[in-house]
């Protein structure tokens, strides 16, 4: 048999303990043909093989990215982004210039916001009225759990004066009885951001999990289709073959299959059922019929997403102490025990996995107890299921993801100051309670994979920021452990380990024979570098399923 592709002088990274380390590979269709020297892999090249040289550049399996938000991700790469605003004149002239640009759009959709961005002056809607007095206007936080909207905006959604939001959201109001312009959760914001060009279509995922009503017309389903194609064009930029996605709804799962149909695949791609605490635990049944109709290695479901939680800053993390700087106050679960408990044992009965949202200590003790439950009514059985972020856990409870066979999915790029503000996350948790935080290395020793992502649109998608993030963490104390990353640790939390997550390590994640064709290169030879050199690598080589989907 005759290789379709070679990759030759190249380092090749396969993550395979078999054979960690090779010269070349052969491709034939969509799978790995054979790995070894440059000798051995010319021996196969044909009349029509194609070659490419790495130049002696690092290869490694195709890239995973274990948690990002698709649609919403396609959809940021047309709005304005506010990163690097640090003052109210600046983030005024800057979403007045964009909004000049856009006056078609009935809600201006700004992303990247904070809680510093006004340079620590106050953010309310008469701010906000002040920048766009005649138009509506909603800035997002680069979190995704906290949105700011202008008067014109919260009137047309009929929240002005306030309103009735799922349990876990809040429509912040002031002391004269109208909403201030804060809108905490997805619950909150969803019906703002619909306002927008797209429905609110990109981000129904995240908000609900629920279908378009009304159903998009044949126009508006093509463009979002496009913009669904031109995120997935940008995964492969930087060197993905597969994301999993963390915005549940069968309309998105049916937008990536028609995108596959049409013969413009760039990606595979995994999405959830997103679990809400408005939703019955009937609604499960929706689930399985998604991972049913959506199993193949290119368009996956198979999953349940939820929120139990918020996040730090804005208070909505279940923590098991009081806030420091909010005595008497812990945040709460957006589901209590009994009715999760319930979630769990359904959902891992009917065969789908789990992917738990959990900020607070208190979260992911909830989380794992759920899931302990679970296990002990249904058996054993094969299981992935998936703590994201995990950003506090008690000293307790570490020893429960191995236990559990739990699995803890990390975002470097989320900790404290790296791209996030640490001041409106730092003060909120106790000082004799920080070193609980982000324990990567403890975590390490005790979730069976350790998966890392950049949580797209968050934070930047380029892995090689993760990477960076990863391997250059400072400790916020000296008496803190050194949760600093390796390179290869960082490589197998986008390859093996991904895809161990997704209960697809037997076909991809490593470059072994009969695997899938996946596969990365990169412009230099990683193992040379060093961390902050890492900065000013990129992707040159995607192949995915065979094919090359980036080159450049």
């Amino acid at each position: 048999m005759r290789a379709d592709l070679i990759i030759t002088n190249a380092r090749v990274l396969t993550m395979d303990p078999a054979c960690p380390r090779t010269e070349a590979l052969a491709i034939h269709g969509n799978r790995i043909l054979a790995l070894g020297s440059v000798a051995d892999i010319a021996a196969l090249r044909g009349t029509n093989t194609r070659i490419l040289d790495a130049r002696g550049a690092t290869a490694t399996p195709g890239l995973i990215e274990s948690h990002l938000h698709l649609f919403m991700g396609a959809a940021s790469l047309e709005r304005l982004n506010l990163s690097g605003a640090e003052s109210f004149e600046a983030v005024a002239e800057r979403i007045r210039v964009f909004a000049a640009t856009r006056p078609q759009d009935a809600l201006i959709h700004v992303e990247g916001g904070s809680y510093a961005m006004f340079g620590g002056a106050v953010i309310d809607r008469h701010a906000l009225d002040h920048i766009l007095p005649d138009r509506c206007l909603a800035i997002m936080d680069a979190g995704l759990h906290t949105a700011w909207a202008n008067s014109c905006a919260l009137s047309a959604v009929g929240l002005l004066r306030g309103g009735k939001v799922p349990f876990g959201s809040q429509v912040v109001i002031g002391q004269d009885g109208t909403a201030t312009g804060e809108l905490l959760e997805a619950g909150a914001f969803g019906p703002v951001l619909a306002l927008g060009p797209t429905g609110g279509r990109d981000a129904l995922g995240y908000t609900t999990g629920r279908e378009p009503d009304p159903a998009p017309d044949g126009t508006a389903r093509a463009r979002d289709r496009v913009m669904l194609l031109n995120g997935m064009t940008h995964c492969a930029t930087y060197g993905f073959t597969s994301v999993h996605n963390m915005d549940g709804n069968l309309y998105t799962l049916e937008l990536c299959r028609e995108i596959d149909v049409a013969g413009d695949f760039r990606l595979r791609v995994q999405s959830p059922f997103h679990m809400t605490s408005d939703k019955a635990l009937a609604d499960l049944a929706i689930a399985e019929e998604m991972h049913l109709t959506y199993c193949d290695d290119r368009v996956r479901s198979g999953r349940v997403k939820l929120f139990m939680d918020g996040v730090l800053d804005s208070h909505t993390a279940f923590m098991l102490n009081d806030y420091a700087d909010k005595p008497g106050h812990r945040g709460a679960a957006n589901f209590d025990f009994e009715t999760w408990a319930k979630i769990a044992i359904e959902a891992d009965a009917r065969g789908l996995q789990l992917d738990l949202h959990c900020i607070g200590d208190a979260a992911v003790r909830r989380a794992l107890d759920g899931i302990e439950i679970a296990i002990r009514e249904n058996g054993p059985k094969r299981r992935r299921h998936r703590i994201e972020h995990a950003e506090h856990v008690d000293p307790a409870d570490l020893p429960r993801f191995a236990e559990l066979g739990v699995i803890a999915c990390f975002q470097p790029t989320h900790y404290p100051g790296y791209i996030l503000p640490a001041d409106f996350i730092l003060p909120r948790v106790q000082a004799d309670r920080l070193g609980n935080g982000w324990a990567w290395s403890r975590l390490r020793t005790v979730s069976p994979a350790m998966p890392f992502s950049s949580d797209w649109p968050v934070a930047p998608l380029d892995p090689m920021v993760t990477f960076h993030a990863g391997m250059t963490r400072p400790r916020l104390r000296e008496d803190h452990a050194d949760d600093r990353q390796t390179l290869m640790q960082m490589i197998a939390g986008y390859t093996c380990d991904a895809a161990y997550a997704e209960g697809m390590e037997h076909v991809k994640g490593r470059l072994r024979p009969g695997y899938l064709a996946d596969v990365t290169v990169f412009s230099q030879d990683l193992e040379t570098l060093q961390p902050e050199d890492l900065l000013d690598v990129r992707a040159v080589l995607t192949v995915c399923d065979g094919k090359i989907t980036h080159e450049g």
